[in-house]
């Protein structure tokens, strides 16, 4: 027959059994949420991560297409190629004001900053392009016939349309380095950025772009070995 005492037993060893394991499912239910916030939480990093390489890219391709521009306008005289019918002022904006904005906006206040100011100058631009569309027309046709003495005549012939000109000149070279500028100052993108190339390139282009990539990897590499080098020692140059 079970005594009161032993029953007093077996009833603290049930509840001290229940307790254990209400608070074994209590501590995996915790672990389980833990593991479940942290991978959510590695998830949207890496969805954040994923858009800002994203929109990097499509400012980066802006920024290729107005550098581009520019270059264009120093090789080539803008009135030249305003007479040809070959300036087009909207070639100077950006293709998708409401994409460039918003792919600035996910890449930091700075870049935002820079790469907004630069946009806006892009209306600038357009508009001195417009002029010296609207201009061209009205230079001598000696000029007009030779590139090289558009170069070398239209300040003396027309100094107002040759202010514009350079003008237009500054600008989009400015609107490409600010848009530069932006870029490198870019929030939320991965630590290490690697373009690895096939081995088989069959453009020159791509073959010079492999190689300038390949220095500026090894001149980072010999800053950050140096930057190591010196953690490795105290100030007076020798080791810790």
């Amino acid at each position: 027959m079970v005594t009161p005492e032993e029953i007093d037993i077996f009833a603290a060893v049930a509840n001290l059994t229940i307790a254990v394991a209400v608070g074994i499912i209590a501590w995996a239910q915790w672990r389980l949420s833990e593991r479940t916030e942290a991978r959510e939480a590695r998830q949207r990093e890496a969805d954040e991560q994923a858009e800002a390489v994203t929109a990097h890219g499509a400012v980066w391709a802006e920024w290729f297409r107005l550098w581009t521009f520019s270059r264009r306008l120093t090789s080539q005289h803008p009135v030249a190629l305003a007479a040809a019918g070959r300036l087009d002022p909207s070639d100077l904006l950006p293709r998708d004001w409401g994409m460039a904005t918003a792919c600035l906006a996910k890449l930091g206040a700075a870049t935002s900053y820079l790469g907004g100011y630069a946009f806006a100058q892009t209306h600038d631009a357009a508009d001195l392009a417009v002029e010296i569309i609207r201009l061209a027309p009205g230079l001598p046709e000696y000029l007009l016939a030779d590139p090289r003495r558009i170069e070398t005549d239209l300040q003396k012939v027309h100094p107002e349309l040759h202010r514009r000109v350079e003008r237009l000149r500054y600008l989009t070279t400015e609107v490409a380095n600010l848009l530069q500028d932006a870029l490198e100052h870019a929030e939320g993108m991965p630590a290490t950025r690697r373009i690895d190339f096939q081995e088989t390139l069959r453009s020159d282009t791509a073959k010079r772009l492999q190689q300038t990539l390949a220095k500026r990897s090894q001149s980072v590499q010999t800053i950050k070995d140096s930057i190591e080098s010196d953690k490795d020692h105290d100030g007076n140059g020798k080791p810790a």
